[in-house]
């Protein structure tokens, strides 16, 4: 296998551990192993992969625990993505190899999935008989205790409600997860399917789960997170979507052919004015879509046409707090807005240094906790400002470092390991004394969904920042101006905005009156015709994004192969304390080195096979050359361990793998395999 297959920490060797067994294994054998191992592997799925991916392309979000165990491998980087569907060493199948739990992450990152966790038989009949009272397919999997509920939430991501609070149930829905079928339960019992009743799993509105209650009678009303982690000190506002794009989400696999195209298109449109982002998108509609007949290629344009332009939602939000925000948290990203845009931005990186002072204000503006600590990963960033990833370091040192310092780093989340951040309070303050005098937000930035501008005409080798600074400060002060004016209202310098002049008319986007330059008005997709494509930056954006999103799901399938190793390692140091050393009484015997003041044991060669046994006297022959039986029983085993990328990569890297027989001796899992050297 190539090096780069695997992390970078093992390109070259597994670190020696003790008891971990050890073989110097020749050029010659080593390639003979390899072509014995390749005949082993199973062309075919195993029945754990194959559900995992059936579920992956529903739109949940799976990843493994340990066989016959609820939890034991990472997973709260998987509570901000997904793992890759066809990476050949950390995708989906690939690490599902073997034996293992299926486990399916609720929330946003599953396509706003919650859970109804029943915890005894009566329990899960009563809500799975509420469910149908009220038409709405069930799809239900028998645990060890009572059953899951699965559930998809038409308006946003479902709050958990913890154990204790209902009734026998708990319910799962903001970064929490559960196991599913074809895993095994610690007591031995196996998961299963028990109802499926549709292609997709029901998309249901907060209003129709009615029926819940407390342990005291008390009705429940089910509430939405949004943004932050599950602990945030508030829940921002919510924008629900409309009676429509609910009601295709719950019934739209049963749409007859003629208006199809036309209900998946306005569903989509009202889901980009409320906030969700193409991917979100694309996970809740592209399985209804295909359930009514529309072809997946054709549902995928239609998304991305809707997702393409500025969209409003259906109808208005609705203002749904758990918590009175503090003025921090409601006002001060208009403060750090206020001071952005007082400043004078000129020099090489002022540019860029300002685009990423209005990304990290974007990321405020969503979700800030009460002591104004926002999270913003550098990726994050890079997406809103539209600058590289160096970029974006270099602009938030700069913003540390500067006097008066802009923001500080405030450490890592726990989960995403995402950098937090705060805005100074020095510019907090100055800010909050010009929104005193003037508008907290600029005119033209007066957009009331995002600070920052949809459009690639944005990118640089378009407009750039500073031309669309220039077209949109033009735009909003509605009169003709000439360079020197329009420099000092927009605090720019005077080369700046006859460059962004220059290339603006180059686009047909100002002309040129007596008293000076006016801007012609143009929507965001009318900017990605008339600049981003004719400069050859269209697409860009969405490029990035889905590039920043292969990356994190690579990322996220090397941490759970790293836990693999981990146990692999861990595993076989428990299996056996063995270290091979040189021997007195001839190349037939090795030493075991055992705990301290423990008596040696010897281990003797089977003049047979070469194998090495534990024996007081050396044996004739041993019991592996003495029962075929033995090898034919164990030959299923070798086949299903074979086909895992972990043990083949312990071969590959010098282990000697041992498995349990029937006669309950270990034996080698390939023949010809020794501690020694042939």
């Amino acid at each position: 296998m190539a090096n780069d297959e695997f992390p970078s920490n093992l390109n070259h060797s597994i670190p020696y551990v003790e008891g971990f067994r050890q073989a110097n294994l020749s050029t010659n054998l080593v390639n003979s192993v390899r072509e014995a191992v390749s005949k082993r592997l199973e062309p075919s799925l195993s029945d754990v992969q194959d559900e995992a991916l059936k579920l992956y392309e529903l739109g949940f979000n799976v990843f493994p625990q340990p066989y016959g165990q609820k939890a034991g491998m990472p997973w709260k980087q998987l509570q901000y993505t997904r793992l890759h569907p066809e990476h050949p060493q950390v995708g989906v199948a690939a690490l599902f190899r073997g034996q293992w739990n299926i486990a399916v992450m609720c929330g946003r990152t599953s396509g706003n999935l919650f859970v109804l966790d029943c915890e005894t038989d009566e329990s899960f009949r009563q809500h799975k008989s509420q469910l149908r009272a009220r038409n709405i397919p069930v799809w239900s999997v028998e645990t060890a205790r009572g059953g899951h509920l699965y559930l998809r939430c038409a308006e946003g991501e479902v709050a958990n409600i913890e154990s204790g609070i209902m009734h026998d149930c708990e319910l799962r829905g903001s970064k929490g997860y559960v196991l599913t079928a074809e895993s095994i339960h610690p007591s031995g019992l196996k998961y299963r399917w028990l109802d499926h009743e549709g292609k997709t799993p029901p998309v249901v509105s907060l209003k129709q789960i009615d029926w819940l209650t407390d342990i005291n009678g008390k009705p429940i009303r089910l509430r939405l997170t949004r943004g932050g982690s599950k602990n945030s000190a508030y829940t921002a506002n919510f924008s629900p979507l409309s009676r429509a794009t609910q009601d295709y989400l719950a019934n739209g696999s049963r749409i007859a052919p003629g208006s199809r195209n036309n209900r998946l298109f306005s569903a989509a449109c009202d889901m980009a004015g409320n906030g969700y982002s193409e991917h979100e998108a694309e996970q809740q509609l592209i399985a209804i879509a295909s359930s009514s007949g529309l072809p997946a290629r054709e549902a995928y344009a239609t998304i991305r046409s809707a997702f393409s332009r500025e969209r409003k939602p259906a109808r208005p939000a609705r203002q749904q707090t758990a918590k009175q925000p503090t003025e921090v948290q409601q006002h001060g990203w208009k403060y750090a807005l206020a001071y952005c845009e007082a400043q004078t931005w000129t020099g090489r990186t002022g540019s860029s240094d300002r685009a990423v002072l209005l990304a990290l204000i974007e990321k405020a503006r969503l979700v800030s906790n009460e002591k104004g600590i926002f999270r913003a990963s550098t990726r994050e960033i890079s997406v809103l400002a539209r600058v590289g990833i160096n970029t974006v370091q270099n602009a938030l040192k700069r913003l540390q470092e500067g006097a008066p310092p802009i923001i500080f780093y405030s450490g890592r989340d726990n989960t995403s390991q995402a950098s937090l951040w705060k805005f100074s309070s020095i510019i907090l303050r100055e800010g909050k004394r010009k929104t005193e005098s003037s508008p907290p937000v600029p005119p033209w930035i007066s957009r009331s969904d995002s600070v920052l501008c949809e459009t690639d005409a944005i990118e640089r080798g378009a407009l750039g920042h500073s031309g669309m600074r220039v077209y949109e400060g033009l735009l909003a002060l509605g009169c003709p101006m000439l360079p020197s004016p329009l420099a000092a209202e927009l605090r720019m310098s005077v080369h700046q905005v006859n460059y962004a002049l220059r290339k603006m008319r180059l686009y047909g986007l100002v002309v040129r009156e007596k008293k000076g330059w006016r801007a012609l008005s143009a929507t965001p997709a009318q900017l990605d015709e008339r600049v981003a494509r004719p400069s050859r930056r269209l697409g860009r954006g969405r490029r990035r994004v889905r590039r920043y999103a292969e990356q994190r799901m690579i990322y996220v399938g090397r941490i759970v192969w790293r836990a693999r190793i981990d146990m692999y390692l861990a595993e076989a140091k428990r299996q056996s304390l063995l270290q091979s050393d040189s021997c007195s009484e001839g190349e037939s015997c090795l030493i075991v080195e055992q705990d301290e003041g423990s008596a040696e044991l010897k281990l003797w060669k089977c003049p047979n096979c070469g194998q090495v046994h534990f024996a007081d006297v050396p044996p004739d022959m041993c019991d592996f050359c003495r029962d075929f039986t033995t090898w034919k029983l164990l030959g299923d085993a070798r086949s299903g361990l074979l086909s895992d990328p972990l043990i083949l990569f312990g071969i590959e890297l010098g282990g000697v793998p041992y498995v349990r027989g029937p006669d309950g001796k270990e034996h080698p899992l390939l023949p010809g395999m020794t501690d020694e050297s042939p």
